[in-house]
């Protein structure tokens, strides 16, 4: 957890209950004006209506290849959430129910989902979608195990080797994905702060380091 200005900040894991207790006591000791969630509004709307995120205009408009990946990664996710019997995403969904609980609005910050899946298409090269397939292949050949505890939010240093390793391996996607992505949520959240109301934030804990890092660069920037 982070605080800058009249902002608190919560790095979560989207498949661990301890997230889930962690932004439910968050939220109720600090009672905010606001709560900024890493979602946008076909994510939110999918988290609560079970629906599926994209429709097949959606899907043309994207790419097949960056849909697939999307879908693959959802997978991974819901098998991770079964083994802890936590559904992925229910530490936003606590948010938002934490949000209203306090009469908090609530403020969606992330780019949306339709057009960071059509950046994925257009930047993955060649080497990269090998690199992906193979892994997948191999990952189901060989039951690896996993590097942390995923009941918990990964340790600083497994978070900085994990997202080093995706640089490394897969520069296209830790631009979009990442890079990117931090720069839309620490901008939104900067803009967010500018108000005299507290702002609790619910980000993923991969994206902490760079949000807290491009705030400071923004305040230093506006308060020389």
């Amino acid at each position: 957890m982070y605080r800058f200005k009249n902002l608190t900040l919560v790095g979560t894991s989207h498949i661990s209950a301890k997230s889930i207790q962690k932004v439910r006591e968050v939220i109720e000791k600090n009672r905010p004006g606001v709560v900024a969630i890493e979602l946008d509004l076909i994510r939110l709307h999918s988290l609560f209506l079970k629906k599926r995120s994209l429709n097949l205009k959606d899907i043309v408009k994207i790419g097949i290849r960056a849909y697939i990946m999307g879908v693959i990664g959802a997978w991974v996710e819901r098998k991770l959430g079964d083994i802890v019997h936590v559904r992925p995403g229910d530490e936003m969904r606590q948010a938002v129910r934490s949000a209203k609980e306090v009469n908090a609005k609530i403020a969606l910050i992330d780019r949306d989902i339709r057009t960071t899946l059509k950046r994925i298409s257009k930047q993955l090269t060649w080497t990269e979608r090998l690199r992906f397939i193979k892994e997948i292949f191999t990952s189901l050949l060989r039951r690896q195990k996993i590097p942390f505890d995923i009941k918990s939010v990964p340790s600083k240093k497994v978070i900085l080797e994990l997202i080093e390793k995706v640089k490394q391996d897969y520069p296209s996607i830790y631009k979009v994905i990442i890079d990117e992505r931090d720069r839309i949520l620490a901008r939104n959240l900067y803009k967010l702060i500018q108000s005299e109301q507290t702002v609790v934030a619910v980000i993923g804990a991969g994206h902490e380091d760079g949000v807290i890092r491009l705030l400071k660069q923004y305040h230093k920037f506006q308060h020389p």
